[in-house]
């Protein structure tokens, strides 16, 4: 059975939502923490230690973004030090990126800085309700990314 589209509108109006608070939350980041890694350079950083060194052009594509938007990115990590350049093992010709020892424990504190705000502000919530949460999160991302590149 279809969607009704005011089921649809009401949907698409609470992932706007969504997106807003969670921007909101980010914003009140202590002043002590990682304020400087970004939404973006998280989900970088994030890619590129779950799937290991790439080149400048496969991380653009697994984020989905432009591979311009994806050197910009990458020329704020390398200037702090979070990635790096290496020669790529199977062409010596190009050069991969792969997360530093830095920016992987950096990942991780603003992560738990992040979690900590997250747990702050759920915490009327059961394990009940953020399970259901993440299970429809879960089906929604995947339903939207079907026929898109790989994130």
């Amino acid at each position: 059975m279809p969607i009704e589209p005011e089921s649809i509108t009401a949907l698409v109006e609470q992932i706007f939502a969504l997106q807003r608070a969670v921007r909101q939350a980010g914003a009140s980041t202590p002043a002590d923490s990682d304020a400087t890694l970004t939404y973006p350079h998280q989900a970088i950083l994030g890619m590129l230690c779950r799937h290991g060194a790439m080149r400048l052009s496969e991380c653009a594509s697994h984020v989905g973004v432009s591979p311009s938007v994806m050197s910009r990115q990458i020329s704020d990590l390398l200037e702090a030090g979070l990635v790096e350049k290496q020669r790529d093992p199977g062409d010596g010709r190009a050069t991969v990126i792969q997360v530093t020892d830095t920016g992987r424990e950096r990942l991780h504190r603003t992560r738990a800085a992040r979690a900590g705000r997250l747990r702050e502000r759920l915490g009327d919530w059961t394990d009940a309700d953020a399970a259901s949460v993440t299970q429809a999160l879960t089906k929604l991302t995947d339903s939207l990314g079907r026929g898109t590149s790989q994130r």
